[in-house]
Protein backbone atom coordinates (compact mmCIF):
# COMPACT_ATOMS: atom_id res chain seq x y z
CA UNK A 1 0.00 0.00 0.00
CA UNK A 2 3.17 2.45 0.84
CA UNK A 3 4.40 1.68 -2.49
CA UNK A 4 1.04 2.38 -4.49
CA UNK A 5 1.24 5.72 -3.04
CA UNK A 6 4.49 7.06 -3.71
CA UNK A 7 3.91 5.84 -6.96
CA UNK A 8 0.62 7.50 -7.55
CA UNK A 9 2.62 10.64 -5.88
CA UNK A 10 5.37 10.08 -8.59
CA UNK A 11 2.97 9.97 -11.27
CA UNK A 12 0.52 12.90 -10.47
CA UNK A 13 2.97 14.81 -8.57
CA UNK A 14 1.27 15.29 -5.63
CA UNK A 15 2.64 14.60 -2.04
CA UNK A 16 2.46 11.46 -0.17
CA UNK A 17 1.14 13.64 2.92
CA UNK A 18 -1.52 14.71 1.27
CA UNK A 19 -2.64 11.44 -0.51
CA UNK A 20 -2.36 9.56 2.86
CA UNK A 21 -4.67 12.51 4.98
CA UNK A 22 -7.31 13.06 2.40
CA UNK A 23 -6.50 16.64 1.82
CA UNK A 24 -6.18 17.28 -1.81
CA UNK A 25 -8.24 19.77 -4.16
CA UNK A 26 -11.00 18.67 -6.73
CA UNK A 27 -7.78 19.20 -9.13
CA UNK A 28 -5.68 17.24 -7.42
CA UNK A 29 -8.00 14.21 -7.21
CA UNK A 30 -8.73 14.41 -10.82
CA UNK A 31 -4.39 14.13 -11.23
CA UNK A 32 -4.76 11.40 -8.49
CA UNK A 33 -7.31 9.19 -10.31
CA UNK A 34 -5.95 9.88 -13.64
CA UNK A 35 -2.27 8.63 -12.56
CA UNK A 36 -4.17 5.66 -11.00
CA UNK A 37 -5.44 4.63 -14.20
CA UNK A 38 -2.57 5.41 -16.15
CA UNK A 39 -0.86 2.77 -13.39
CA UNK A 40 -3.45 0.57 -13.94
CA UNK A 41 -3.22 -0.23 -17.48
CA UNK A 42 0.34 -0.81 -17.62
CA UNK A 43 0.36 -4.47 -16.04
CA UNK A 44 2.67 -3.90 -12.59
CA UNK A 45 2.60 -7.04 -10.41
CA UNK A 46 3.88 -7.13 -6.54
CA UNK A 47 5.18 -9.87 -4.80
CA UNK A 48 6.43 -9.10 -1.05
CA UNK A 49 4.96 -10.51 2.54
CA UNK A 50 6.02 -13.81 1.42
CA UNK A 51 8.03 -15.94 4.12
CA UNK A 52 10.60 -16.99 1.36
CA UNK A 53 11.28 -15.07 -1.93
CA UNK A 54 14.05 -17.66 -3.82
CA UNK A 55 15.20 -16.64 -7.51
CA UNK A 56 13.24 -20.27 -8.13
CA UNK A 57 9.79 -18.14 -6.57
CA UNK A 58 10.63 -15.35 -8.72
CA UNK A 59 11.26 -17.32 -11.98
CA UNK A 60 8.12 -18.85 -11.39
CA UNK A 61 5.94 -15.55 -11.58
CA UNK A 62 7.76 -14.75 -14.61
CA UNK A 63 6.60 -18.20 -16.65
CA UNK A 64 3.27 -17.48 -14.67
CA UNK A 65 2.92 -13.69 -16.17
CA UNK A 66 4.27 -14.53 -19.39
CA UNK A 67 1.35 -17.03 -20.00
CA UNK A 68 -1.00 -14.89 -18.83
CA UNK A 69 0.09 -12.25 -20.76
CA UNK A 70 2.49 -13.34 -23.69
CA UNK A 71 4.60 -11.27 -21.78
CA UNK A 72 6.98 -10.10 -19.48
CA UNK A 73 8.93 -6.93 -19.74
CA UNK A 74 10.91 -5.53 -16.20
CA UNK A 75 12.31 -7.11 -13.38
CA UNK A 76 12.71 -5.18 -9.93
CA UNK A 77 14.22 -7.06 -7.05
CA UNK A 78 14.17 -4.56 -3.75
CA UNK A 79 16.62 -6.28 -2.66
CA UNK A 80 19.28 -8.83 -3.58
CA UNK A 81 20.30 -9.33 0.51
CA UNK A 82 16.34 -9.92 1.36
CA UNK A 83 16.19 -13.16 -1.28
CA UNK A 84 16.25 -16.97 0.40
CA UNK A 85 18.63 -18.71 -1.30
CA UNK A 86 17.19 -21.46 -3.66
CA UNK A 87 19.84 -23.84 -1.45
CA UNK A 88 18.87 -24.14 2.67
CA UNK A 89 22.45 -25.14 3.54
CA UNK A 90 24.16 -22.33 1.59
CA UNK A 91 26.10 -19.65 4.02
CA UNK A 92 25.14 -15.57 3.66
CA UNK A 93 28.10 -15.31 1.10
CA UNK A 94 27.16 -18.05 -0.97
CA UNK A 95 23.73 -17.25 -0.70
CA UNK A 96 24.14 -13.17 -2.20
CA UNK A 97 26.58 -15.20 -5.10
CA UNK A 98 24.09 -18.07 -6.67
CA UNK A 99 20.66 -15.50 -5.84
CA UNK A 100 23.01 -13.14 -8.27
CA UNK A 101 23.73 -15.33 -10.95
CA UNK A 102 20.11 -16.98 -11.00
CA UNK A 103 18.99 -13.10 -11.24
CA UNK A 104 21.68 -12.64 -14.13
CA UNK A 105 21.01 -16.16 -15.64
CA UNK A 106 16.99 -15.15 -16.23
CA UNK A 107 17.62 -11.72 -17.66
CA UNK A 108 19.30 -13.79 -20.52
CA UNK A 109 17.00 -16.64 -20.64
CA UNK A 110 13.94 -14.25 -20.44
CA UNK A 111 15.38 -11.59 -22.40
CA UNK A 112 14.02 -9.01 -20.08
CA UNK A 113 16.42 -5.76 -18.33
CA UNK A 114 16.30 -6.33 -14.39
CA UNK A 115 17.14 -3.85 -11.64
CA UNK A 116 18.63 -5.55 -8.46
CA UNK A 117 18.65 -2.94 -5.53
CA UNK A 118 21.69 -4.26 -3.37
CA UNK A 119 22.59 -3.32 -0.06
CA UNK A 120 26.30 -1.57 0.65
CA UNK A 121 28.82 -2.19 2.85
CA UNK A 122 29.81 1.16 5.84
CA UNK A 123 33.45 0.93 4.81
CA UNK A 124 32.98 3.94 2.74
CA UNK A 125 32.94 6.25 5.88
CA UNK A 126 35.64 5.26 6.50
CA UNK A 127 37.32 6.80 3.67
CA UNK A 128 38.27 10.77 3.23
CA UNK A 129 36.33 10.51 0.07
CA UNK A 130 33.38 8.74 1.33
CA UNK A 131 32.02 8.33 -2.23
CA UNK A 132 30.66 4.15 -3.05
CA UNK A 133 32.94 2.21 -4.92
CA UNK A 134 32.50 -1.50 -6.65
CA UNK A 135 33.74 -3.24 -3.70
CA UNK A 136 30.97 -1.65 -1.86
CA UNK A 137 28.53 -3.58 -2.97
CA UNK A 138 27.76 -6.06 0.33
CA UNK A 139 27.35 -10.14 0.54
CA UNK A 140 29.17 -11.00 -2.77
CA UNK A 141 32.12 -10.31 -5.55
CA UNK A 142 29.48 -11.51 -7.70
CA UNK A 143 27.40 -8.71 -7.97
CA UNK A 144 30.29 -6.32 -9.41
CA UNK A 145 31.00 -9.49 -11.83
CA UNK A 146 27.42 -10.40 -13.12
CA UNK A 147 26.22 -6.71 -13.22
CA UNK A 148 26.50 -5.26 -16.42
CA UNK A 149 26.20 -1.47 -14.76
CA UNK A 150 26.52 -0.72 -11.71
CA UNK A 151 24.83 2.83 -10.87
CA UNK A 152 25.13 4.53 -7.06
CA UNK A 153 23.12 7.35 -6.05
CA UNK A 154 24.98 9.52 -3.66
CA UNK A 155 24.57 12.99 -2.11
CA UNK A 156 26.39 15.95 -3.30
CA UNK A 157 27.23 16.68 0.01
CA UNK A 158 27.64 14.19 2.64
CA UNK A 159 27.87 16.24 5.58
CA UNK A 160 24.19 18.31 4.54
CA UNK A 161 21.75 15.92 4.84
CA UNK A 162 19.05 18.63 4.09
CA UNK A 163 20.71 19.33 0.39
CA UNK A 164 17.87 17.57 -1.88
CA UNK A 165 20.11 17.36 -4.81
CA UNK A 166 21.55 14.11 -5.48
CA UNK A 167 24.14 12.20 -8.25
CA UNK A 168 23.70 9.43 -9.83
CA UNK A 169 26.83 8.13 -10.86
CA UNK A 170 27.97 5.17 -13.53
CA UNK A 171 30.35 3.20 -11.47
CA UNK A 172 30.62 0.41 -14.37
CA UNK A 173 28.89 -0.20 -17.62
CA UNK A 174 29.96 -3.06 -20.34
CA UNK A 175 28.81 -1.17 -23.24
CA UNK A 176 29.53 2.13 -22.76
CA UNK A 177 31.90 4.77 -20.12
CA UNK A 178 32.25 4.79 -17.04
CA UNK A 179 32.42 7.56 -13.92
CA UNK A 180 29.44 9.46 -15.56
CA UNK A 181 27.94 11.33 -12.95
CA UNK A 182 24.14 12.16 -13.16
CA UNK A 183 22.92 15.84 -11.41
CA UNK A 184 19.70 14.90 -9.90
CA UNK A 185 17.12 16.74 -7.71
CA UNK A 186 15.31 14.74 -4.89
CA UNK A 187 11.43 15.60 -4.49
CA UNK A 188 10.81 13.58 -1.35
CA UNK A 189 7.22 14.96 -0.36
CA UNK A 190 6.66 13.64 -3.86
CA UNK A 191 8.66 10.11 -4.19
CA UNK A 192 10.79 11.10 -7.01
CA UNK A 193 13.99 12.65 -8.76
CA UNK A 194 13.86 15.06 -11.48
CA UNK A 195 17.13 14.87 -13.93
CA UNK A 196 19.22 18.32 -13.89
CA UNK A 197 21.36 17.17 -16.94
CA UNK A 198 24.61 15.06 -17.57
CA UNK A 199 27.45 15.59 -16.37
CA UNK A 200 30.83 14.19 -17.37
Amino acid sequence: ESLTTKMLATRARLSTRDIEAGTLTSEQRRSLMLAGQELGQQGLYFVEGFNAITPQAIEAKIQHIRAMRGRFDFLVVDYLQLLDPNRSNSSRYDATTDNSRDLTRMAHKYQIPILLISQLSREHVKRPNRDYILSDLRGSGAVEQDATSVMFLMPVDWDNEANPERRLVIAKDRSGPKGIQIPLLFIGEQSRFESMGVRY
